[in-house]
């Protein structure tokens, strides 16, 4: 009898040791990932400022405050993008990321640009935000480093449009034709954006 209740004395510590290890590990991943997410709250709110700063200031029609980051593979990296609305009635704007180029070990490569820009941007190649009339709207772009690609740095073209409706235009390509802008730049001007792997 007296071998009974010593096991179940020690399976009953056992227990409670493993309760408390699990909580605590809870806790702690917790605490990582809400100070995580601090910190990536705290660069969108400093984007945000910087943007608010280009537009309202400098009065700049685009802004692309922070146009370059260093990433690991797989990580992911925000772009703000600033809009300012300088026409009479409410408008849509087309954000189109597209990618253009690479340098690596000091030679231009533009390798299968197709899939480049389908590994990198994925599906948030094209949005389409609404700013008011007289107003101006902060949007985001997202590029991921893809695993499996060389380390050098990565360019990408950013372009604003005005589109009729919130309909995104697939077919709009923001790339350099012959050394001439491609038509229909909001601001007369192509953006670039850069990623060092």
């Amino acid at each position: 009898m007296r071998k009974g209740v010593e096991i179940s004395i020690t399976f009953a510590v056992i227990l409670i040791m493993t309760i408390l290890v699990l909580g605590l590990s809870l806790i702690f991943l917790r605490n990582v990932f809400t100070g995580a997410n601090e910190i990536q709250q705290g660069l969108e709110r400093q984007t945000e400022a910087e943007i608010e700063k280009l537009i309202e200031e400098e009065g700049a029609l685009v802004a692309i405050p922070f146009s370059s980051a260093t990433l690991e593979f797989g990580e992911r990296k925000l772009f703000g993008i600033g809009i300012r609305n300088v026409l009479p009635q409410k408008q849509h704007f087309q954000v189109t990321v597209q990618y253009d180029t690479a340098l690596i070990n000091g030679e231009l490569r533009t390798g299968d640009a197709q899939e480049l820009q389908e590994r990198w941007v994925g599906a948030l190649a094209r949005q389409v935000v609404e700013v008011d009339k007289r107003d101006h709207v902060a949007t985001k772009v997202y590029l991921k480093a893809p695993s499996g690609i060389s380390r050098g740095l990565y360019y990408f073209n950013v372009c604003v449009t005005l589109v009729p409706d919130s309909d995104v235009d697939e077919g709009f390509d923001c790339s350099l034709i012959v050394d001439s802008l491609p038509d229909g730049l909001y601001s007369d001007k192509m953006y670039q954006v850069e990623a060092k792997i």
